[in-house]
Order: C-alpha cells, then structure tokens, then sequence
C-alpha cells in the first residue's frame, strides 16, 4: 500500500494533511476570524427549527462533546433522558450523534473543501453541517433530503447561514460520487478517508501490524461494540444473572478471549436489554456490571494463582477492574484478597469506594498519587502482586469511545509511552522478589505496548524480572514460526474484530531477584 500521506490532494486541490485538518478545542479554527457572510449578524436570531427532532438531537450532542470535550456515550445517554422521542427518532438520533463524532475530522475535511473560508465559520454553524455531511457521505439516505434538512439544521443556530448551508451541502452531495477520492485498496489516504481515520493513525497501524490487521482494525472501529455483562458473585447468586436475562428474553451466551473461558463473562445479543427491569435491577444491585470481555480477561491474568498478602492495583479509574479482581480471587481462594488502589484523581477514588460498597469488594485503601511515585509512597517490595492498568491512547476502545481518533496525536502516544515506562519502572520497585507484576493497556500500538515492555526489560529494575508467556507457546515453536508468532507466545493480545470484544494487552512478569 502506497504511503500517500505527504502532498495528497483532496478534489478541492489543497494539500491534504494527516487526518485532515484538526479543530481547536473551540470547535472553530486557529486564527480564523468573524464572517459576516456566514451569518455572524449581531441582531440573527436563531429560527425555530424545521429539522427533524433525531437531527436537532444530534446536532446538540455535537456541540455538548465539542464545547465540554465530553465523551460522546455520556452526553447521548445523559440527553436521552429529558428527550421527547420515540424509539425509532432515539435509534436514529443516537446513529447520527455517533457517526458524526466518529467521523469528525473527515467531514471536516470535507465542509472546508467546499467554503470559501471555512476558517470563518462559526463553530455551531460547523456543527450542523457535520450532521448532514455525515448522512451524505456515510449514510444510505436520499441526498435531497439530507440538504434540505441540513439547510433548516444550520437554519436553526443561525438564519443567515442558510444559504452557505445549501451551497456547501449540495457540494458535498457531487463529491459522494468519487468519495473516498482514490482506490482504498492501494491508497493509505482513500482508506483512512473511507473509514474516517486520521492518515496518520492508519499508517501508525499499518506499520505497526501490517495491511490486512488495519483492514480489519478499521473497519471493526465503525461498528457497534457488542455489549459484555460481568456476574458479581459476590452479590448474585448462582444462576441468577443468566436467569434474569432469560425473563428479559435477552439472549446471553458465554464468552471465550482468544481461546480463553472467561467464567461468569456474558454477551448480550440486545442492547437495550440492559434498560429492561430485570436486568436493571442486577446492574443498579451491583450484582452485574458492564465490562467488555478483554478486561475482564486481563483481571484473570493479574490475580496470582495463591492468596497475596498484599495486591496494588494502579490506574483504578471508577473501580470496575478493582470489582473483576476480587470476583476472581474469591473463585480462586474462596475469599476476597487484601487490595490497594491508586488513582491521580480524587473524584475517581471516591467513585471506587462507592461501587466497592454496593457490589460487596474489599478495598483496603484507595490511594490518591501520582502513580509516577509509587516508590516514594509504598517503599521497596511493598507487594505480592501489582497490577498496572495503564493510562493509554485507547485505540483498541475506538468503538465504545469514538471521539478518541480526533483527538489523539503522535506526540500524545509518544508523551503516554514515556509516561508508562516510567509507572512500569516505579511498580516494579513495589513488587517482592517472587511477586507477580502485570501491565496492560487497551490500545494496539507498539509504542504504548511491546516497546514499554522491551524498554523496562532493559532497565536497571527489569534486568531483576522474567517475563511470564501468556500466549501460546506452541504457536510459537511451530515451523515457520514468524515474530509476530513468538510476541503471541509473550503477550495477551486480543485483535479488534467485528462483533468481538475490545483490543487490549497485557504482558507479565516476575521478580526473580
């Protein structure tokens, strides 16, 4: 595949910069200007708006995730209470707010294609273009009445920017015909563009994995993230999970993560079935929580096959980690383990400690610390086992949070890489010699993964670890064997795949000396 991502031209003629160019955090962009043109009147008045309700829904979660810089699922989920829509406009509305955010930087590339001076428009007119943008480009819908709509969308923030709307949307509607602008199949730009990727994040993919796992890493990206409940056993009762979503008739099958059980780890074939009262009663009970299948895999990995005298669980966040941790020490020990927690942010701790009273976990401690400083906190082989859930870019998430592809950069995973290896180091002081210690990630680049772990290998504390394999060992020795195969043997690596859970990592290790 070509790499395209330098002097690429767009239809419009511009040179195309990776990922198309990027908003400011205002939404607008830098150095651009008040436009008359576009509606900037001080006496406009925003029109009563002729737009259909899913579309006014999602033009206000728009602007709810560009002006907080919130995640997209939290703002549809909080709107969706005070809407007054039915389910097929929720349906809708929630596809439209989801794509559009998804596809960001795209449809930017787009908009600012067909104005004269897209540096001019106002960040709510932009907006509301996003919203028909998307149903033009990426949706199966009547192009005529995707602009009609759009026009009464930008209509409704501002009067006098109909007529651009028009004008612009219709452009766009010429430029569906050549959309992606280039054969995907040999064009790292038209492939990043027909799936609404930054260029520069699909060639980071393609060298880090190769063309046919950016394929499908791309395409598995759009789609809706299958749902994952995780039994709480100790609150539920056996049975009682899988006979709840059987009154709910919400079909539930057992999982498996790359060739691994995961016991008491259920996919629900219905979204909503979550909000049906039988279920909700189990998630408000504590009694099952959401958790894709990965995590809840890696929470199997990090508990260590005896009791601990003492476990850390670093990079906590809301606890739903801290409450997997547990389930599976009391099915393995037949009781809680003592366990530690750190987070930088005290909210989060207080979060912790609550979800921890309601599904019944041990929490010793939740500790609010910079986890670059562990050692000055804890001191020197502190802890049996230590568990790094580390910050990261969340590639391997991109489905549940999709704001995230607009918003990371190279120097961000650059900056979360050193970040890591730092906390990697600092975690490894803490563990005793004979300890277990764990770091895992739910991201797919080599930076924030198996270079963190080589780094810390190297390191004047990782030359006193071995590295524990939780691949498979015989793919390994196998004839033919390539190096991606031996990394396999090392690391859990869940791939991203239609209709499967999350892409995460994890590499272990233990003290030797």
């Amino acid at each position: 595949m070509a790499d395209e991502t330098k002097g690429q031209r767009t239809p419009g003629g511009r040179p195309n910069t990776p990922g198309g160019r990027r908003p400011d955090r205002n939404g607008g962009r830098s150095g651009g200007g008040p436009r008359r043109s576009a509606g900037r009147g001080k006496d406009a008045r925003p029109a009563v708006s002729k737009a259909s309700p899913a579309r006014v829904f999602a033009l206000q979660v728009g602007k709810a995730v560009r002006e907080r810089e919130a995640f997209t699922h939290d703002v549809i989920e909080a709107q969706l209470l005070e809407a007054r829509l039915s389910e097929e406009d929720k349906a809708f509305a929630t596809k439209l707010a989801l794509g559009v955010t998804m596809s960001a930087g795209t449809l930017d590339e787009l908009i600012d294609h067909a104005c004269t001076n897209p540096k001019a428009l106002m960040p709510e007119v932009r907006d509301a273009l996003r919203v028909s943008a998307y149903e033009i480009i990426f949706l199966d819908k009547s192009p005529h009445a995707a602009v009609d709509q759009g026009v009464e969308l930008v209509r409704s923030v501002e009067p006098r920017a109909a007529g651009l709307a028009n004008a612009v949307l219709r452009k766009l509607v010429d430029a569906r015909r050549t959309f992606p602008f280039g054969n995907p199949d040999d064009s790292l730009v038209a492939l990043a563009r027909k799936n609404a990727f930054p260029v520069w994040m699909a060639k980071s993919v393609l060298d880090d994995r190769g063309k046919d796992e950016l394929k499908a890493f791309l395409e598995a990206s759009n789609e809706v993230a299958p749902l994952y409940v995780a039994e709480n056993a100790l609150r539920a009762e056996a049975g009682e999970v899988q006979a709840a979503f059987g009154e709910a008739r919400a079909e539930a099958e057992p999982v498996t993560v790359d060739g691994r059980a995961i016991p008491r780890c259920w996919k629900v074939g219905n979204h909503r079935a979550i909000a049906r009262p039988e279920v909700a009663a189990l998630l408000k009970g504590g009694k099952a929580i959401v958790s894709d299948a990965s995590a809840q895999a890696i929470a199997r990995l990090a508990v260590p096959r005896t009791m601990p005298g003492r476990f850390l669980e670093v990079g906590a966040g809301r606890g739903t980690k801290s409450i997997l941790l547990q389930n599976v020490a009391f099915e393995r020990f037949g009781a809680q383990m003592p366990l530690e927690t750190v987070d930088n942010l005290p909210f989060k701790a207080k979060i912790q400690e609550k979800r921890a009273a309601l599904t019944g976990v041990r929490l010793d401690e939740a500790h609010v610390l910079d986890a670059q400083r562990l050692r000055a906190k804890f001191g020197d082989e502190a802890f049996d086992a230590v568990f790094v859930d580390a910050p990261c870019s969340g590639l391997g998430t991109l489905r549940r949070h999709p704001e995230i592809r607009w918003r990371i950069t190279p120097r961000d995973i650059e900056s979360l890489a050193r970040l890591n290896a730092v906390i990697l180091q600092e975690a490894a002081y803490c563990t005793k010699v004979g300890g277990l210690l764990t770091y895992a990630t739910c991201t797919i680049t080599k930076a924030e993964n198996e270079l963190v772990v080589e780094r810390f290998l190297r390191s004047s504390i990782g030359e006193r670890f071995k590295i524990v394999p939780l691949g498979d060992a015989a793919a390994a020795k196998a004839p033919g064997a390539s190096r991606q195969d031996a990394a396999k043997a090392l690391f859990f690596a869940s791939n991203l795949r239609s209709d499967g859970p999350d892409a995460h990592f994890a590499a272990q290790f233990v003290r030797v000396r």
